[in-house]
């Protein structure tokens, strides 16, 4: 987690390392980071599975995927 190597971090967490809060942490950074990168869907993905709902909705919206947000809201 201090290198930031996120992908490695969530491959290590799947195989039983950590628990749900390291797992939500490191899926929020995977998202953040693939984000950053102006890839919206995939970080629609890890936002998801975060449960980071805030970060989720502007994906979507960056995505143009409204019946996603709409149901969000819901």
């Amino acid at each position: 987690m201090r290198l930031g190597d996120w992908p490695k971090v969530v491959a290590l967490m799947e195989q039983g390392a950590g628990n749900d809060e390291m797992m939500k942490r490191a899926y929020k950074n995977l998202g953040d980071y693939t984000a950053e990168r102006q890839k919206w869907a995939k970080a629609a993905k890890y936002y998801k599975l975060a449960h980071d709902i805030e970060s989720l909705a502007d994906a979507y919206y960056k995505i143009e995927d409204f019946n996603s947000l709409e149901k969000l809201i819901d």
